[in-house]
């Protein structure tokens, strides 16, 4: 069981990585990219530049505030926690989606990320890139609840490998659509729809 303190120290280094991101959105979108550097991102959040980079290797990652390795591990134990109530195709997307969702912060953060997508295309590409960078964690759990219904074993990763990686295409092309359209979508939205894209490219294979 976690203990108060451990528990109080997380929700601080949490709370630091969201302040460090939110100074970078906020830098980037009065002042561009250039005058969004590392040191001006860190004055504004109240940390240090060594600070900085214990949080983040570069500002595009601020920027993007994708999960870390701590955020990740708490995604996947909360995909798995419901995952009984999906197939193993939607526990894939559901990986992505969490991903998705803690990138793309609710509220004015969520509009002012769009934005920033809008204006630095290549950012969006970096975050579709970055869907991938833990599709290892992703497999292994898929393989574990798979196992756990019958399926497979725990070792048996090489198809988890390959059904994570189409899902991680599968939520890269909802959020290129979602991001071309109008108007904000949710991540509900983004799911359905990478499901759905899912779905079709396995019924077109067959």
């Amino acid at each position: 069981m976690q203990s108060i303190e451990t528990g109080l120290r997380e929700r601080k280094r949490v709370e630091t990585r969201h302040r460090i991101a939110d100074a970078a959105l906020d830098l980037a979108l009065e002042h561009g990219l250039d005058g969004a550097t590392v040191e001006a991102i860190s004055a504004a959040a109240g940390v240090s530049p060594r600070t900085f980079f214990n949080y983040f290797e570069s500002k595009d990652d601020a920027l993007l505030n994708a999960p870390d390795a701590h955020e990740i591990d708490a995604m996947v134990a909360d995909v798995v926690a419901a995952s009984d109530t999906l197939s193993l195709r939607e526990v894939a997307v559901r990986f992505f989606v969490e991903k998705i969702r803690t990138t793309m912060q609710a509220g004015a953060r969520r509009d002012q990320r769009r934005e920033m997508f809008q204006r630095h295309p290549h950012l969006l590409a970096a975050a579709f890139r970055q869907l991938g960078d833990t599709q290892d964690a992703f497999a292994e759990a898929l393989a574990r609840i798979a196992a756990a219904r019958g399926v497979g074993t725990e070792q048996d990763t090489a198809w988890a490998e390959v059904a994570v990686i189409a899902a991680a295409f599968a939520a890269r092309g909802a959020m290129k659509e979602a991001a071309a359209m109008p108007g904000l979508a949710t991540t509900d939205q983004i799911e359905e729809r990478a499901n759905a894209l899912l779905r079709t490219t396995w019924e077109n294979l067959t």
